[in-house]
């Protein structure tokens, strides 16, 4: 009897193996085999770019910049020279000219007049001169201002990117640990049919393949807003289904060459 037991015990250990080799990420419930949806392969480097070329604080950034230096331009022009260019022209009347046998007023008589007047600032006890250092040093804050949104767009693609990474990898370890609390739950049923162990190791087993199922799902919720978030710092209208690119194994090459 405990030798049919043991036999059984092993082909159920062996069945259980052999599924989880198959496809380890598949998910709970899922058919043997079944292909995992495929995804959008997504770098940091590339989530960085989509985030920098999606994002519109980057434009309204540079555009207050630009902003910023026309001011400068604007203020700084006090300082020079200006000048004005006028012109007159009077048409006299016609038969205006002579009133009362003598020649009338000189205004009647038709006349042009040109001039130019120019003007350059002498001093002004330097009010222009501080304008012009409080206008350059607000283009030099617009500048770094639009350096500090780029750094934050940069930062919040790189935690949407790495929080992503790590739910996923979550997820992965909590299928795991269902399928293995699984195969065990499976052996304590048959030890338990063949009265070799009690029901109270039984439900202690079911109940740790609860809580791995439970951990599971949490996981995968944690995931799915993760991937959400990352979608939104893009630019995505919608939540999209990224894969992730697996990390590459060093030659003996490099590892040598780094030691040394």
């Amino acid at each position: 009897m405990i030798r049919s037991v043991l036999i059984l015990t092993l082909l159920l250990e062996f069945a259980g193996n052999s599924a989880f080799a198959q496809n380890p990420n598949a998910p709970v419930g899922s058919a043997p085999g079944q292909a995992a949806q495929a995804g959008t392969p997504l770098t940091l480097q590339q989530a960085e770019a989509i985030a920098l070329r999606s994002n519109p604080q980057i434009t309204i950034g540079k555009l207050r910049a630009l902003q910023a230096q026309q001011y400068v331009r604007e203020t700084r022009s006090a300082l020079m020279p200006t000048a004005y260019l006028s012109l007159t022209g009077v048409d006299a009347e016609s038969g205006s000219r002579i009133a009362a046998g003598g020649i009338n007023n000189p205004i009647l008589f038709t006349r042009a007049a040109g001039g130019t007047t120019v003007s350059q600032l002498v001093t002004d006890f330097g009010r222009t001169t501080n304008l012009v250092s409080s206008s350059e040093f607000q283009a030099k804050a617009e500048d770094k201002n639009a350096a500090a949104t780029r750094a934050d767009i940069v930062l919040a693609a790189d935690q949407g990117f790495y929080s992503a990474l790590e739910t996923g990898e979550l997820v992965k370890v909590a299928q795991q640990a269902v399928e293995t609390r699984q195969i065990l739950v499976d052996r304590i049923q048959a030890l338990t049919n063949a009265k070799l162990r009690s029901e109270l190791d039984l439900s202690f087993a079911k109940v740790d393949l609860s809580r791995a199922k439970l951990l599971l799902l949490e996981s995968q919720n944690n995931y799915q807003a993760a991937l959400a978030a990352l979608s939104a710092i893009l630019g995505y209208p919608d939540e999209q289904n990224f894969n992730w690119p697996s990390p590459r194994k060093k030659s003996r090459h490099q590892l040598r060459t780094r030691s040394r």
